[in-house]
């Protein structure tokens, strides 16, 4: 059982700084169709956006944003971006470097990588459009 709440610093109702719904009971409500947890999560939704753009606003503001997308990036896609990702390659678990089977497919800095923790290509190319190149430092 994950007894964290979505997020321990979050102030909404659904969170109550860490004090609310726990994941379990959040997923255990949604699973049995309880009109409360779709209500927690909106109010949880709304309040992580409010602060993203607030956050956003200030970076913008004190001329920092590209520094505030790099620090969100990272935060979010650990991994980085991997070339096979921006060429459309799929990584599974035998080019990923698991599995002998398919050895060579893929650039050994990006072996041992998981895809769900890189960045999606058409983020790195929206943000390559907006100015923000995130393949120089990942």
């Amino acid at each position: 059982l994950d007894e964290r709440t979505l997020e321990p610093n979050c102030d909404c109702p659904c969170c109550k700084s860490g004090k609310g719904y726990s994941r379990s009971k959040l997923h255990m409500m949604l699973k049995t169709g309880e009109p409360l947890a779709a209500q927690l999560m909106t109010a949880h939704n709304i309040a992580y956006m409010m602060r993203l753009v607030r956050n956003m606003r200030k970076a913008i503001l004190a001329g920092k944003y590209e520094e505030f997308v790099r620090t969100y990036m990272k935060k979010f896609f650990p991994d980085g971006y991997s070339e096979e990702v921006m060429e459309g390659k799929a990584i599974t678990k035998e080019n990923r470097g698991d599995k002998e089977a398919s050895k060579g497919d893929m650039k050994e800095e990006d072996k041992g990588k998981d895809e769900k923790h890189l960045m999606p290509k058409w983020v790195v190319e929206a943000l390559s459009a907006a100015g923000i190149d995130m393949r120089k430092d990942l």
